[in-house]
């Protein structure tokens, strides 16, 4: 992106809490918090603050599998934040006092964490889903394992996965190859790739399970999420077009219903989320106060139809098609944006431009393709219900009750096609409105 006035780099780091021994819980995201806190050049506070001095910012996230650490710089500071994630990346002290500091900060997270409904509804589910995969523990561990998390444990895990052989590092800005290729060959020191790390393999789900969190939260709110695909799979791009024709607006499928139809809900959400081993398909809502079991049933009901093709048209089709692609290609308008995506394709499918690729494939989906994937996915023994309930709603017997009371739907039928042969000779082909809905 020559135009550009700044320069993003995105320093990938394929190890993340999935790739932690039994005594490391919680260490991927407990050694991104370490690496800020000094190196033998710089003090503490110091990477940020020669970030910031560039004109530029630095972050980082830890996710299930891998770490990122980025910067955004205006064009002539680049180079000087390549050193400073050079630097901490292979050089910090992990100072005891330090980290002491940071296990308290990290406590605390965890605390705000545990405050936050959403987030702890998912936790509820994923330990529902995923279990014994580490897919179902949560990437910043818990209270008891970053208490115990000794500074050793840290150190191996910073040894043996931040090995340049265990990294890419991708750049998007005015900067050429060989400045970039030359400035990582001097900064890096050279390191094999470490071994894969053992996981165990996702267990194939085949009852209906439940999570419910009672009584911490105001609010209630509802989950039912699916078993998903993995990254790769030849179905992600349709569950993710799928998501989107079900809750990627509120006048999609559930906000149609739910939230403007019988009104037993104030909002509505579905998203697809795809990770290296497994994926899921989550579909919320928050019902009304004093409604949780009815808007349950009716949630449940509407997925039953939908999985039986009902809803499902060329109109939702094209509008999910695009929101999906609309939000990619604003996305390529960002130095940040592409950078991290190409890093994020390289990481995972070995081919940096894999994004466009993907793009291509949510363009292609067709409605028999999300019909099908409906029937498969959202599959009742395949389903974690959760939901977070108050003390003045109804009680998880209740819900688990009303979630199954739904009305078998006959199958849809198949678009009718209508074809005729005008008097010129022209022949006409169309697709019934009542199935089409356009």
């Amino acid at each position: 992106m020559a135009q550009s006035p700044v320069v993003a780099l995105c320093l990938w780091v394929k190890a993340g809490s999935c790739d932690e021994d039994p005594d490391q819980l919680g260490a991927a995201h407990f050694v991104e918090h370490m690496l800020f806190k000094g190196t033998g050049s710089r003090g503490v506070g110091q990477v940020a603050l020669e970030v910031e001095a560039l004109g530029g910012d630095i972050n980082a996230f830890t996710t299930y599998d891998h770490t990122a650490y980025f910067a955004t710089v205006p064009r002539s500071g680049w180079r000087g934040a390549l050193e400073v994630l050079a630097d901490m990346t292979q050089r910090s002290l992990f100072d005891p006092a330090e980290l002491e500091l940071e296990r308290e900060v990290i406590l605390e997270e965890i605390r705000g964490g545990g405050d936050d409904p959403l987030r702890a509804l998912g936790e509820a589910v994923a330990a529902q889903a995923f279990a014994p995969h580490p897919y179902a523990r949560p990437v910043i561990g818990t209270r008891r394992s970053v208490r115990r998390m000794s500074r050793e444990a840290l150190l191996r895990f910073w040894r043996r996965w931040y090995s340049t052989g265990n990294m890419i590092l991708s750049v998007s800005g005015p900067v050429s190859q060989e400045e970039v290729e030359g400035a990582a060959q001097e900064l890096f020191q050279p390191g094999a790739a470490p071994e894969a790390s053992k996981r165990p393999p996702i267990a194939h789900q085949v009852r209906r399970r439940t999570a419910f969190v009672e009584d911490r939260f105001d609010e209630p709110a509802v989950e039912f999420a699916y078993q998903g695909v993995a990254l790769g799979h030849p179905d992600a791009a349709a569950a993710d077009v799928l998501a989107g024709m079900l809750g990627g607006s509120p006048a999609s499928v559930l906000g149609a219903r739910l939230q403007h139809g019988q009104e037993v809900a104030v909002d509505t959400w579905a998203v697809c989320e795809c990770e290296r081993d497994a994926g899921m398909v989550i579909v919320g809502l928050s019902p009304l106060r004093g409604k949780v079991g009815q808007a349950t049933e009716a949630a449940a009901q509407l997925l039953a139809e939908v999985r039986a093709g009902h809803h499902l048209d060329l109109a939702g089709l094209e509008c999910a098609k695009a929101q999906i692609l609309a939000s990619r290609l604003f996305g390529e308008e960002s130095v940040e944006s592409r950078a991290m995506d190409r890093a994020w394709y390289d990481a995972f499918t070995g081919d940096p431009m894999g994004g466009p690729a993907y793009s291509a494939r949510v363009d292609a989906v067709t409605l028999a393709e999300v019909r099908r994937v409906a029937r498969e996915l959202l599959d009742p023994r395949k389903q974690v219900l959760g939901a977070l309930l108050p003390g003045s709603e109804d009680a998880p017997a209740v819900l688990r009750e009303r979630s199954r009371a739904v009305r078998a739907p006959a199958p849809a039928k198949p678009p009718e096609i209508v074809r005729r042969v005008l008097p010129d000779g022209m022949t006409v082909v169309i697709e019934s409105l009542e199935h089409s809905k356009i």
